[in-house]
């Protein structure tokens, strides 16, 4: 409870908007990839005739590829000064063609192609993090990573019966229906990372601390050395400005 009161708090820079989207746009991400595991040998099985073997080797080695090209991918995007909302964006667009193309692949070149496309996929959970961490007070980080981590937690439960009756139901008219349905949902996290990328790029704990030396710097002593707040007038704007 507590750390969902943190999550739900308001911040300056429409950071309460920020962090709910954010946590939409990670549990979409993990959605993604989470509620496939589940049903991605037996989709390789129908589409391709792979044994288990086969599928562990190829997921072992584009498993590998994936890691290195995220060490890559992220040094590449620090020295360029990329945002949050870039990563999240290359992140999101990864996943989202991944998924597409695997609904539609009906050759396993275009299954080896839509894996590589989907190398860059863990940039959107990455951003989602690193967005966070900006809008959120050092006090209150914890509590919202806690409630982030619940809700990453229990969408994969309940994903991944869901998608195993789809596949099943679709499996004789359109196999990758999972996927392509996945693929459709990836859309709303492009749409946030948009957004995100529209606002002003401001550290929570920066603005925090600078409106708090504002307002001390706003009193002043009366002539019998009292100090005495400034007018209310003046509190009020400044409240307005910190939570605009």
């Amino acid at each position: 409870m507590e750390s969902f009161r943190a999550t739900i708090k308001e911040r300056p820079n429409k950071g309460r908007a920020q962090i709910l989207l954010l946590i939409l746009a990670m549990s979409l991400a993990v959605l993604s990839y989470a509620s496939t595991g589940s049903i991605n040998f037996l989709y390789c099985y129908h589409m391709y005739n792979w044994g288990n073997t086969k599928f562990s080797t190829i997921s072992s080695i584009f498993s590998v590829i994936g890691t290195i090209a995220m060490l890559i991918s992220v040094s590449l995007f620090k020295r360029f000064n990329r945002g949050d909302p870039t990563l999240g964006l290359v992140g999101n667009t990864s996943l989202l063609v991944k998924n597409f193309a695997l609904g539609l692949a009906t050759k396993p070149e275009i299954y080896f192609a839509a894996s590589l496309l989907g190398l860059l996929g863990g940039l959107a959970t990455l951003a989602g993090r690193s967005r966070i961490s900006k809008v959120t007070s050092n006090d209150d980080i914890g509590k919202v990573f806690a409630f982030l981590t619940t809700a990453e937690s229990i969408l994969p439960i309940l994903s991944t019966a869901v998608a195993s009756q789809v596949f099943n139901a679709s499996l004789n008219f359109f196999p990758g229906l999972v996927y392509v349905g996945l693929g459709c949902l990836l859309i709303v996290p492009l749409v946030i990372y948009i957004w995100l990328s529209r606002l002003p790029v401001i550290n929570y704990e920066e603005m925090h601390n600078e409106i708090q030396e504002n307002i001390g710097s706003s009193s002043y002593k009366s002539s019998e050395g009292v100090v005495v707040a400034s007018p209310p007038e003046q509190k009020e704007f400044t409240k307005k400005e910190f939570y605009a």
